[in-house]
């Protein structure tokens, strides 16, 4: 509602930034009941380095939109990329950075909302990426087409 909203630094995030907003990359899996595969049994979030465009035909297409806005295809660069998710242990909001050695600047973002809303929280924040985790989609989006602040943003689903 925000960033629709008539307040003026609603207004000028309009004006400096394009929002890009996909509501769900899982569509088939969730309308079926399930909250983290396709009904292809895939992770969707498992599969950025490499998707497939017939099993993975919406990772392919988004990544492909991506990597296009990357390439400066549009005349604006990808400044920002944040993956939804909800987390199914852990409580609370927090994030997860794309790189363990990336500059202090990457802890800007998610300190900033740390400070603005009790809804999130800092300390929980780490930016150590496994192995299983390289091929996810902050991961893929950071090394693969370069962006400098993508972050994965869990919200608890129990509350």
């Amino acid at each position: 509602k925000f960033i629709l909203g008539p307040s003026c630094a609603a207004r000028r995030l309009r004006e400096a930034y394009v929002f890009h907003v996909v509501p769900m990359v899982n569509v088939d899996g969730v309308v079926h009941g399930n909250s983290r595969c396709t009904l292809a049994g895939v992770d969707p979030n498992r599969v950025w380095h490499d998707p497939n465009p017939i099993i993975h035909p919406v990772v392919y297409t988004l990544k492909n939109h991506l990597r296009n806005i990357a390439q400066g295809a549009t005349n604006r660069n990808l400044e920002l990329f944040l993956d939804l998710h909800g987390h199914s242990a852990k409580f609370g909001c927090f994030f997860y950075g794309s790189c363990p050695t990336a500059p202090i600047s990457n802890a800007l973002f998610p300190k900033l909302c740390g400070i603005t809303s009790s809804d999130f929280s800092f300390e929980q924040c780490h930016w150590r990426c496994s192995r299983s985790h390289r091929k996810t989609a902050r991961y893929v989006v950071h090394k693969q087409l370069n962006v400098k602040y993508a972050y994965t943003m869990e919200c608890s689903l129990f509350a």
